[in-house]
């Protein structure tokens, strides 16, 4: 990663807008990722979360994610999640049972 210990970017598909994150998606910059996310103005679309090129991931950013996906089906919005993640991350997610949640591909 650059200066920016995570990143947080979209991409306008035709039916949704693909919101991808990468880097450092932990507690110690949940407060900016939160304030990215705000920023993109996503929240009257469907969306498609991906999570590539990872470095860490915690349950303060899986809890961002299921914000999202609660806010997004009170309007009747569409949410998804697909994720490359190495084994180690999968498994975690996986454990703490939030297997449903994530499509996780491992690489």
């Amino acid at each position: 990663m650059d200066d920016k210990k995570f990143i947080v970017k979209t991409i306008n598909d035709k039916d949704a807008i693909t919101v991808e994150f990468s880097g450092n998606l932990i507690i110690n910059y949940i407060n900016d990722i939160k304030l990215s996310v705000e920023k993109l103005n996503v929240f009257n679309s469907n969306i498609n979360v991906k999570l590539t090129r990872v470095d860490n991931i915690d349950f303060t950013f899986i809890q961002l994610l299921l914000s999202i996906k609660k806010t997004l089906e009170t309007k009747k919005y569409s949410f998804s999640i697909s994720s490359e993640l190495n084994e180690d991350m999968s498994n975690l997610l996986i454990n703490a049972g939030f297997n449903k949640l994530m499509n996780s591909n491992i690489n």
